[in-house]
């Protein structure tokens, strides 16, 4: 079974979530949903959420990347007594002290394997659009949790062209206009 983990003192490690909480707007409904993926590789770690990406120097044990929602991890670590914190990351699941909570997570012998996704912190449905037409692999879009929230916007764009198409029809507009004029602008 392959590991990896990571020390740090917990007191850099809750500044260093409060910046990453800070990028999050804490009335959204979809707060408790936005993702922080966590890379560790040769003595640093690194938390990636939308409109987020901090590095933190820290002792470090093999390589992977994980991904947890950014205020659940932030409870984790908050309540967590000790203050040294150490987490162990597994295939399935992460462990900080007895606590164990289920992950995903990938190890890797080096950082090509994937990419942090770069997402502005307020972004629409035409950034995850532009998603499925960018350099990042399906893997890496299924890793950050993001093949969801593309289909949806997705299908919410589909809904949008054929109202525009059907606004449009009497003026000689048809649907494979509208697609054409929006990949002109969402794609360019």
């Amino acid at each position: 079974m392959q590991q990896a983990s990571f020390e740090i003192d917990k007191t850099t490690f809750l500044k260093y979530l409060t910046f990453v909480k800070g990028s999050l707007k804490a009335t959204s409904k979809n707060a408790r949903k936005t993702v922080c993926e966590i890379t560790i590789t040769d003595g640093l770690v690194k938390l990636a959420s939308p409109g987020a990406l901090f590095e933190m120097p820290c002792v470090t044990r093999g390589t992977c990347k994980f991904t947890i929602s950014v205020l659940y991890l932030n409870d984790i670590i908050k309540t967590n007594k000790e203050e040294e914190i150490k987490i162990i990351v597994g295939e399935k699941s992460i462990t900080l002290g007895k606590l164990t909570v289920p992950v995903q997570a990938i190890f890797f012998e080096d950082d090509t394997v994937l990419r942090t996704i770069d997402l502005p912190l307020n972004f629409t449905d035409a950034d995850l659009l532009r998603l499925n037409r960018s350099v990042y692999t399906a893997e890496e879009l299924a890793f950050n949790k993001l093949e969801k929230k593309i289909a949806k916007a997705s299908e919410a764009l589909d809904t949008n062209m054929m109202k525009a198409e059907s606004l449009l029809k009497k003026y000689g507009v048809n649907y494979a206009d509208v697609v054409l004029m929006v990949n002109s602008k969402l794609y360019r």
